[in-house]
């Protein structure tokens, strides 16, 4: 018995001393191998395709490619999806500047949620919770790990794309659009 009473943390949470430094060790290469598996989200490509100049102003098409190259999914792992811990979609926000429209016949809303991209875990048996019919126009072949969103924009200048993941981190992407109409002679 020690006098005083005893080190909680020293006599009961931690092993034996002589033992102390080869638990740190493991716990440690537990602990960079959880953040190596992180999900890595990576905005593949931001462009604006012109299509013309159907009305006062040009159309383009906004499209955003991106991958998710970690090991995890964007929503963490399966227990916080089960627990509610993380929404379960992701959510896209396009922001627009004055002058600008997004056109009614684009197939995304402006703001709006979107699937969480698998990793590289989903090749792994149970791993992919993803049902393509229910997101088929969100790519053009199917691909868990990544996505391809789109809206069609009137007007010039630039737009900013944000993609919130939770745990797959917030991305943006600044995409010019097409060129503004020559003035008049």
């Amino acid at each position: 018995v020690e006098v005083g009473g005893f080190l909680f943390k020293y006599l009961l949470q931690n092993p034996p001393h002589q033992l102390l430094e080869d638990e740190c060790t493991k716990m440690s290469d537990f602990g960079t191998l959880l953040a190596g598996s992180l999900p890595r989200v990576r905005v593949v490509s931001a462009t604006a395709e012109p299509l013309g100049k159907p009305g006062a102003e040009p159309v383009s098409r906004v499209v955003v490619h991106i991958a998710n190259e970690g090991y995890l999914s964007t929503r963490g792992t399966e227990q916080a999806a089960e627990i509610g811990a993380v929404r379960e979609e992701a959510l896209a926000t396009l922001e627009l500047a004055d002058g600008q429209e997004l056109l009614g016949a684009s197939p995304r809303p402006a703001v709006g949620p979107f699937p969480h991209l698998e990793g590289r875990a989903s090749g792994h048996s149970g791993m992919s919770t993803l049902h393509p019919s229910r997101y088929e126009n969100w790519t053009e072949s199917f691909n868990p790990h990544e996505a391809r969103l789109e809206w069609l924009v009137a007007g010039a200048g630039s737009v900013k794309v944000k993609l919130d993941f939770e745990r797959g981190g917030v991305h943006e992407a600044a995409i010019e659009l097409a060129p503004a109409p020559a003035a008049a002679l």
